[in-house]
């Protein structure tokens, strides 16, 4: 689970861009493709990966609290990503458009004596802003396959960092008002985001893989084992069946053919009540 802390900073760049949407009574968001981001602006979101065609079992990978950009799944891997919202979500759909000319960050000082100096590009708040959310999500596709049941909660401490390069990204109100909930982004740094996410989730595959086949097997031993037990049974309660009917019958007769009635009856899962004193 990733959290948020009040002010935080991806919010304070990015909370206003995008179109809303309420969720309240959803119980799915499907999340397109790469052309679009995901901000959670409020509430929290489950994300699940699932089989993008049999859309079969749901496999938890974690949650994402307010805060978290998530990048809309490639295609190409076995399993696609799918977002269940939490009670009072709220999610901000970003289009994401092409940056043309990345933003000229060199910049020039001058020395006490007049001679120029380079001044190196600083990273603006939007690209820190962008580094640190879809970061936030990275970390869970990151961490899933080897968390535990009682995973320790991501902090941004541990987000899977994003190189963003000063100036690869742009508010889209740079380009007019048609494109002003948008968000502008260097071709490069578009891809490498992508290229990220696929090798993630085609590491998800295999683990999910190797889960189902677990299971596959813990399944296929339980039922060996099931009918193991009653073939035993089966046999022992032929046995009791099968003695003489000339032989009295004895106390130690009749709880052995209880117990082996106890036995098939175990089974097929029915609770036996217990013998007549």
């Amino acid at each position: 689970m990733t959290t948020a802390p009040e002010g935080d900073l991806v919010l304070q760049a990015l909370g206003a861009m995008g179109t809303p949407f309420d969720l309240a009574g959803h119980n799915r968001l499907d999340l397109e493709g790469p052309q679009v981001l995901w901000l959670v602006a409020s509430g929290a979101v489950d994300l699940f990966a699932v089989d993008a065609e049999q859309q079969g079992h749901w496999h938890h990978l974690g949650r994402l609290e307010a805060g978290s950009l998530l990048l809309g799944p490639t295609p190409g891997p076995q399993h696609t990503l799918v977002a269940r919202p939490l009670r009072d979500c709220v999610v901000h759909r970003i289009g994401l458009r092409e940056l043309y000319q990345p933003a000229n960050t060199q910049t020039w000082s001058y020395d006490e004596y007049g001679n120029p100096q380079y001044v190196p590009p600083t990273t603006s708040p939007l690209e820190y802003a962008l580094a640190l959310g879809v970061g936030r999500s990275l970390s869970i596709l990151f961490q899933a396959p080897m968390a535990n049941e009682r995973a320790a909660e991501i902090t941004d401490d541990d987000v899977f960092w994003m190189q963003v390069p000063p100036g690869s990204v742009q508010y889209g109100s740079l380009y007019g008002a048609e494109a002003a909930a948008d968000l502008l982004m260097d071709p490069a740094v578009w891809q490498s985001m992508v290229d990220q996410q696929y090798r993630l989730l085609t590491t998800l595959d295999r683990w999910i893989e190797q889960v189902e086949r677990t299971h596959e097997h813990r399944t296929a031993e339980g039922i060996k084992a099931g009918e193991a037990v009653r073939a035993q049974a089966d046999r022992t309660l032929l046995a009791s069946i099968g003695k003489s009917s000339g032989k009295r019958a004895t106390a130690a007769d009749a709880d052995a053919s209880y117990a082996a009635c106890k036995l098939v009856a175990r089974a097929a899962g029915i609770t036996l009540a217990d013998p007549a004193q």
